[in-house]
């Protein structure tokens, strides 16, 4: 999908002002006709299959965030729909196709949140920690991107856990079970990285 012609998606645009402009994303569907609804139950479609962005929680990110507007529009796409997940409650299995939903099922753990945020974007990744680690490539955790995937826990070959870095010095991810979608920092993860991946 390429981003000329294409609107950004609802809430994507003022994060990109802000960050002095870029190059419009595609809307998670690729259409500039299809945006999400604000009439949608918490933000998100009231047919659970993850393509709308939700809404960034007031306080969930630091006031002076803005998504890279360096970053690849699949990577601003991926972020954006992501932070979309910010406070929705973690479900071990979920597969955050309805993080907003009543139904915890469609709520995200944490390699669904990667999967879910680069899907909206047009790119696939597999569903699982184990498998997401070998998706795309391998980069130093010294030369992190927004959009490396990054991951925690176990070991490098069979990790636990997974977040993703969004510029900043931040990472999104969901955490455990009760807790919620939320932000840490790269500096509270560096020493655990067991391997970080470039997907875009």
């Amino acid at each position: 999908m390429g981003a000329a012609g294409h609107r950004p998606a609802e809430g994507l645009e003022p994060l990109l002002q802000k960050a002095g402009g870029a190059s419009p994303s595609p809307s998670p569907s690729g259409s500039a006709d299809t945006s999400p609804s604000p009439d949608s139950a918490g933000g998100c479609s009231a047919d659970g299959d993850g393509t709308d962005f939700g809404t960034i929680p007031a306080g969930a990110l630091p006031k002076e965030y803005t998504i890279p507007a360096s970053a690849p529009p699949k990577v601003q796409t991926a972020i954006r729909w992501a932070l979309g997940q910010l406070g929705t409650p973690y479900q071990w299995g979920g597969t955050c196709t309805d993080s907003h939903g009543k139904n915890p099922m469609g709520r995200c753990d944490c390699s669904s949140l990667m999967q879910g945020a680069y899907k909206a974007a047009g790119v696939s990744l597999t569903r699982t920690t184990y498998t997401q680690v070998k998706d795309g490539k391998a980069v130093s955790v010294d030369a992190l991107k927004p959009g490396d995937l990054l991951f925690t826990e176990g070991t490098a070959a069979v990790p636990e856990h997974v977040g993703m870095a969004i510029g900043q010095g931040l990472i999104v991810h969901a955490p455990h079970t009760g807790d919620v979608v939320r932000i840490t920092t790269v500096a509270s993860w560096k020493s655990r990285i067991l391997a970080a991946r470039r997907v875009v």
